[in-house]
């Protein structure tokens, strides 16, 4: 039978009766509510019964090695792509103007040309190349320049 699960606000007195009715009766409070829900007045011992087999059968069958344990599984990884090269700019842009003609974080753009192997004249990434690595006049680490590829 599948299950869904349901959340109910009942008064507190209400679910402290029915845990205690429960722990009496040695079930759990889902059970004590299935019982009175379908108008069962005996214990479903039989249901537990057979999923206490169920799990015994499984347990033997995992010492014997016969079930596989759980692995995890790692997507393989998507294919990099920027978006298309929007047309008409003139002449070569720095990393930073090219992230917001491509309307991304510079973050996000500096991590995807990471992942192409760094920003290096002549890299492609989807429309643009990169055209130089300049040192700003301030001084500080070299710019890349991109141009439209073609």
């Amino acid at each position: 039978m599948d299950r869904v699960q349901l959340n109910l606000r009942l008064p507190v007195p209400l679910v402290a009766a029915l845990k205690t009715q429960a722990q009496q009766q040695g079930i759990t409070l889902t059970a004590l509510v299935e019982q009175q829900l379908s108008g069962d007045s005996k214990p479903a011992s039989s249901d537990l019964a057979a999923q206490l087999a169920a799990i015994e059968q499984r347990l033997v069958a995992l010492e014997q090695g016969r079930l596989a344990s759980p692995t995890r599984v790692i997507p393989a990884p998507r294919p990099v792509e920027l978006p298309a090269a929007p047309r008409g700019s003139g002449g070569p842009i720095a990393t930073a103007e090219l992230a917001g003609l491509l309307s991304i974080r510079r973050g996000t753009l500096n991590a995807r040309i990471g992942r192409a192997g760094g920003a290096a004249v002549g890299l492609e990434l989807n429309g643009w190349r990169c055209v130089a690595l300049e040192v700003p006049p301030r001084g500080g680490p070299a710019r890349s320049l991109w141009e439209p590829v073609g």
